[in-house]
């Protein structure tokens, strides 16, 4: 996992493995690019034996993977490999207690959702000022998911919000 401060290059002397293979791989047409703007929390799988690295793994987005590794020749070649994102729709309901955002939060959903349903409804709901406990809403809204892992909330498909007794 990548620490503040980190570069491949304090990476690649932490693990004692060879920058020379680094210098290698960071010249392979498009990896440059993947590998350099690294976050801390980023993770890099590394597979290597005696200091010579075999592999590298890296999800440079949500969709891609890099993937570098080394031939029985030793030369390296790299791939971007496509992730499949499982984009699934599910039903929402919630009845205001408090605020909208926490409301949101309490059926499972992410402030996003709450911001996007203000949205849909920004002609006919001032959110700020008539929203009140007892106010409920009912949405469709996609879920994405990679390799059977949940990653964020997507889309509302459609919504509807009661406010005062009267439905939008």
């Amino acid at each position: 996992m990548i620490r503040p401060g980190d570069t491949l290059d304090s990476v690649f002397r932490r693990l004692q493995l060879s920058v020379e293979d680094l210098a290698v791989v960071r010249g392979l047409p498009g990896v440059r690019q993947s590998l350099d703007l690294l976050r801390p929390g980023d993770v890099i799988t590394l597979t290597h034996l005696n200091g010579e690295l075999k592999s590298l793994t890296r999800r440079v987005s949500e969709t891609e993977t890099l993937n570098v590794q080394r031939d029985p020749g030793g030369r390296f070649a790299a791939q971007i490999v496509e992730n499949d994102l499982d984009v699934r729709v599910a039903p929402v309901h919630g009845t205001i207690t408090s605020s909208l955002f926490r409301t949101i939060n309490d059926v499972g959903a992410s402030d996003s959702v709450a911001l996007q349903l203000a949205e849909v409804f920004r002609y006919d709901i001032d959110f700020a000022q008539e929203l009140q406990p007892g106010d409920s809403f009912t949405l469709v809204l996609e879920k994405v998911w990679r390799d059977g892992e949940f990653l964020r909330d997507g889309d509302i498909l459609a919504a509807e919000f009661v406010n005062a007794g009267k439905a939008y």
